[in-house]
């Protein structure tokens, strides 16, 4: 196997793998990147950009974008657990993002004038720095939270930390400390709670068992099913 990288104008820097024995072309997202498998003998730079601009439309959807549109505008106000970030316009930096985080629980992100959202090169740095921002808020109202429904639940993890995952929202390492992403911030709190009674229940079995799952529901008062269905179909409003 081998690995390549694309620059595309839209889904930014894609992973190319190669396979002998490939027939057709595979596409998945993962951690906000693009990753396409393909046969080696169609791995050319001229063959990949075909591939891409054909197959466009279905990889925008696979995303959860419909559009080249991005779902974010100035005026826009990101409800966050236990926060949120406003986006803003500022003319003091014409070339620089702005944050705001001295009237906690309300942030702002500041955006040169003009700034074009639906243009893929901005997008990407402002929902970085969204992110960055829903990373400090997470160390501020994501984790408390996380220790004050494990204490209610007489357990007692290793730490809690806080992770930069989009695909995975949370994990127990093996030293029982849990990691929570920090877009989490942007799930209802009940979608919260799912996520971290989830980590929580990987302290008494690393798997996903029956006897995992029985425990993960017991947590959540019966509801984890209903949960797990309600987070699969939610509709993110940062991408990256």
């Amino acid at each position: 196997m081998a690995v390549y990288k694309y620059d595309d104008k839209e889904f930014g820097s894609v992973q190319i793998r190669t396979r002998v024995g490939m027939r057709n072309a595979t596409f998945r997202w993962s951690e906000g990147r693009l990753r396409i498998g393909m046969p080696p003998e169609a791995a050319t730079q001229q063959c990949v950009a075909r591939l891409i601009d054909r197959e466009r439309e279905r990889l925008r959807s696979l995303r959860g974008i419909s559009s080249v549109e991005a779902p974010l505008a100035v005026g826009q106000r990101i409800e966050c657990f236990g926060c949120a970030i406003t986006i803003r316009e500022q003319d003091r930096a014409p070339h620089l993002l702005l944050f705001g985080y001295d009237d906690d629980p309300e942030y702002t992100l500041s955006l040169p004038v003009g700034a074009d959202l639906t243009d893929r090169n901005v997008y990407r740095p402002v929902a970085n720095a969204l992110l960055k921002m829903m990373e400090h808020g997470a160390r501020e109202h994501l984790l408390p939270h996380a220790r004050r429904i494990a204490a209610r639940l007489g357990l007692k993890p290793a730490g809690f930390e806080v992770g930069r995952g989009m695909r995975k929202l949370g994990h127990c390492t093996t030293g029982k400390v849990i990691q929570l992403s920090r877009a989490v911030m942007m799930l209802p709190p009940d979608l919260v709670d799912l996520v971290i009674c989830h980590e929580l229940a990987h302290l008494t079995h690393m798997d996903h068992s029956s006897a995992f799952h029985a425990l993960c529901d017991s947590y959540l008062g019966g509801r984890e099913r209903s949960l797990e269905k309600r987070l699969r179909s939610f509709c993110w409003p940062v991408h990256r």
